[in-house]
């Protein structure tokens, strides 16, 4: 794990600090070099890994379509929604 998000942190300040500004694109890159990391993890290690990531993509996926207005957030629709997330997963 530490490998994944070292990879990312660096590859984040390096596209960060070439390109100028910081935005989408740039966690694009560092996301896809990180994930290049987890190749040197233990197999057991990647279980633990690939289930952080997940939880991570369902909340950024959730914000983004909250953003656009896709979806009408509810109260409290996140302790209803998590449980049922993590069963999927």
């Amino acid at each position: 794990m530490s490998t994944y998000i070292g990879i990312l942190k660096y590859t984040l300040c390096l596209s960060k600090n070439l390109r100028g500004k910081m935005d989408g694109i740039n966690s694009c890159i560092g996301a896809f070099c990180g994930a290049w990391g987890v190749l040197f993890e233990s197999e057991s290690r990647r279980v633990e890994i690939a289930l952080f990531i997940m939880t991570r993509f369902f909340e950024t996926l959730w914000n983004f379509l909250k953003h656009r207005g896709y979806v009408t957030p509810i109260w409290s629709g996140e302790v209803f929604l998590s449980p049922r997330l993590m069963f999927i997963l």
